[in-house]
This record gives structure tokens, C-alpha cells and sequence, in this order.
């Protein structure tokens, strides 16, 4: 089924999706949300099987944990950029995820939030992004890429599983390049954006 979230719901604005408000619904393949949505809680959407399509709303700011842990059939997320926080576990498993787009207001990328997502071939982090948390994108199998911004100043030693294979995008002399190369990582520079 395709859902489309009213507005308002008795001449009250809808501004929240509430905690575990479809968690393991099997029949739910399109999610539709008003703008007026500003967060979408905790175990929301976990576990919704065949949830392949969805769009977040552009003045969301918050994204709960476990958000969207399991959609399996999920395979691109477009966070806007007035997200500013991301739950724990958020993308978790999510088995189809290829295309990932961050937007600019997500500081921190928090632990297992990408976790376990084996289609996810590259990532780029948010500009202001400082810090990466443990097991971000851990165990992402296919994982070969990922660019960072000179904002950066932590990423935990787990956050990706397999360095060897991986080429970190940054700007010479950041945190990036130690990074890299303290975890044997191939370093590319890229100009100062």
C-alpha cells in the first residue's frame, strides 16, 4: 500500500510520525509526508519490508532511532538539509541501500546509523560533519569510497570494517589524510571546496 500522510487530522497539523507508527508493516511500499512534518520517531518505519519509496519532508529536522533499521527494500535516502539529527541504527540492514545523499546540516553521523548496508558503494559526508561515530558503516561489504570535508575531526577506528579497500577523499594536510593513512586507507586529495 501507499501511504499518504494528511496535512492535519482533525484541523490539528500534523508535525510528528510518531514512535514505531508502522514498524513491521509488511504491505507498505510508498510512504508520502506534509511538509509539516519536523520529526519522525524512534522505530518508525523499522522493519517495513517493502518500503522502496520514500520522500522525507523539506523542513524535517529529526530522524529517530531504529528509523528506517531493516527497510530492505529501500534503495536511495535523500536527507534534507534542515536534518540536523540523525538516531542511532537509523539505515541499519538496509539491504538495497546504494544512494545515500546527506544534507549539509548533519554534524555527526551516529553509531550503525549505516551499518550493515550492502549495496552502499560510496558516501559523502556532510560539509560541517565533524564527527563519525563507532560502526557507522561497518560491515558494508561493497563499500570503496567515501569523501570528507575539512570540518572533520573524529571517526571512530570501527566505523569502516574494511579500510583496506577503501580510498578516503579529502583535503591535504586534514584529518582526513592521518585518518587514512593511520588505517591504511588510500588518501585522494580534492581541492578545498
Amino acid at each position: 500500500s501507499a501511504v499518504a500522510v494528511p496535512s492535519t487530522i482533525d484541523g490539528y497539523k500534523v508535525t510528528k510520525i510518531g514512535a514505531s507508527a508502522f514498524k513491521n508493516n509488511k504491505n507498505l511500499y510508498s510512504v508520502t509526508m506534509p511538509n509539516s512534518v519536523t520529526e519522525i520517531g524512534n522505530y518508525a518505519f523499522e522493519r517495513c519490508k517493502n518500503l522502496s519509496n520514500i520522500k522525507l519532508p523539506s523542513n524535517i529536522t529529526t530522524l529517530g532511532i531504529y528509523v528506517f533499521k531493516g527497510c530492505d527494500a529501500l534503495n536511495n535516502v535523500s536527507i534534507p538539509d534542515s536534518v540536523t539529527t540523525i538516531g542511532s541504527q537509523a539505515f541499519y540492514g538496509c539491504d538495497t541501500l546504494s544512494d545515500a545523499q546527506l544534507g549539509i546540516g548533519v554534524k555527526e553521523i551516529p553509531d550503525s546509523a549505516f551499518r550493515q548496508c550492502p549495496s552502499l558503494v560510496e558516501i559523502t559526508l556532510p560539509r560541517y560533519c565533524t564527527k563519525v561515530a563507532s560502526n557507522a558503516f561497518a560491515e558494508n561489504t561493497k563499500m570503496t569510497k567515501v569523501t570528507v570535508f575539512p570540518s572533520m575531526t573524529s571517526i571512530e577506528n570501527n566505523s569502516f570494517s574494511y579500510p583496506a579497500k577503501m580510498t578516503m577523499r579529502g583535503v591535504l594536510g586534514s584529518y582526513a589524510q592521518t585518518y587514512a593513512k593511520n588505517r591504511n586507507m588510500t588518501f585522494e586529495a580534492i581541492n578545498n571546496p
